[in-house]
């Protein structure tokens, strides 16, 4: 079962707030992403691969999310994009963020 936009945020910022304040819980995520979200109570599709990574004072990852399926974006919805980062909740974080990129 899929969450809806704001469980899904709901959900994220339960998972962060424990492996921020947890780390036995944080090693499990990392080890186990299905497990540990499911203890959690978060939904985890069975046909899909997880994984978990760490962002750290030196090393930052940017997921790139496959396109949407039979959806072309637009000219305007592209320069709206453009210089901006998307955050895992699809909101435009601050570029800065980036360091200048």
């Amino acid at each position: 079962m899929a969450l809806s936009s704001s469980a899904a945020q709901q959900a994220y910022a339960k998972v962060l707030a424990k492996a921020w304040s947890d780390p036995a819980y944080k090693a499990r995520l990392l080890a186990d992403p299905a497990a540990a979200l499911t203890e959690l109570g978060v939904p985890v599709p069975k046909q899909r691969t997880l994984r978990v990574i760490e962002d750290t004072d030196s090393e930052m990852h940017v997921v790139l999310p496959r396109p949407p399926k039979g959806v072309e974006l637009s000219d305007e919805a592209l320069d709206r994009a453009v210089g901006g980062g998307c955050s895992s909740s699809g909101e435009i974080d601050d570029p800065t963020a980036f360091g200048g990129w």
